[in-house]
């Protein structure tokens, strides 16, 4: 009873103050989602999809395909003559809506959605890795857990997509995932950014920490997400003066100038996921199609 307390009230301080749970905000999730459409829309020839297609095939068409094949839901007026309002044309935007699914923060695989490690991969063994000096579980244990369950998400996606929707097991839910990756408070990434580890969410730890005193030492490192966190503001690029960058109605209205280098590595990973998806939606099941494969572009 005690414990279910104080999630609760961990819930109600979460809508209190809404930032505690969330990587890159909200905002920055679909900023980032917007920039991985606009590097799509640009992109004339898509080579591994020309080959499947017998024909050029653009980053227009990769949207073309998932939306077609509901992955991406359809915008008002795709593929029609536009109207007054410019949004209607434009691919829907809602991979930062995830974060406000507040009952996700506490269930059993539930950190795998923010791509980030649970409280018992430091506490059960506090072992450190000798290089980096941080618990090992948190890339021995956390890393592949975390790739196998965005993985099924993908098979899913790929092979029953109307039931990817149920839970929100869609590709907006894989689109934040790959986004939250690449946030420093989830993953520490090296300066080729390949992962080191994942982080654990402080409040998911605050409990079981007091049992295991062993694991009280990382509490306040960088491998844990503070409750608060500044990292998650990092996708923007804070040396850039425009005015669009912070003051905006639609995440559409943001330039992709205003991105980090780390928002800008989130939208590439992004685009090539999508473009990943639209070839293995494509291609016959017994294609040789150059560059075939099921890729999440997160390693």
């Amino acid at each position: 009873m005690r414990v279910t307390s104080i999630v609760i009230l961990c819930l109600a301080i979460s809508v209190v103050i809404p930032d505690m749970c969330y990587g890159w905000t909200v905002e920055g999730h679909n900023i980032i989602e917007v920039a991985a459409y606009r590097r799509l829309l640009a992109r004339s020839e898509i080579q591994s999809l020309s080959w499947v297609a017998k024909r050029p095939f653009s980053g227009k068409d990769v949207l073309d395909v998932l939306i077609a094949y509901h992955v991406l839901d359809e915008p008002l007026r795709w593929g029609k003559k536009a109207d007054g309002d410019p949004l209607h044309s434009l691919p829907i935007v809602r991979s930062g809506n995830l974060d406000m699914v507040l009952s996700r923060q506490f269930e059993g695989n539930s950190q795998c959605f923010h791509f980030m490690a649970e409280a018992n991969d430091v506490y059960w063994d506090t072992t450190t890795d000798p290089t980096y000096h941080y618990p090992h579980m948190l890339y021995d244990s956390a890393y592949p857990r975390c790739v196998a369950f965005i993985t099924s998400m993908f098979n899913v996606i790929l092979n029953d997509v109307q039931a990817s929707h149920a839970g929100d097991h869609d590709v907006y839910g894989l689109m934040h995932c790959i986004a939250d990756s690449y946030s420093a408070a989830h993953v520490d990434r090296d300066a080729n950014w390949k992962i080191i580890h994942l982080n654990v969410w402080q409040p998911d730890a605050f409990i079981p920490y007091l049992f295991h005193p062993g694991a009280k030492a990382f509490y306040h490192d960088s491998s844990h997400h503070k409750t608060s966190d500044e990292r998650d503001l990092d996708y923007f690029d804070r040396a850039v003066k425009d005015p669009t960058c912070s003051n905006y109605v639609s995440p559409w209205q943001v330039d992709s100038n205003c991105l980090s280098d780390r928002g800008s590595k989130a939208a590439e990973a992004l685009e090539e996921f999508s473009t990943s998806t639209a070839l293995d939606i494509s291609i016959p099941p017994t294609s040789t199609a150059p560059g075939m494969r099921m890729s999440i572009p997160i390693l």
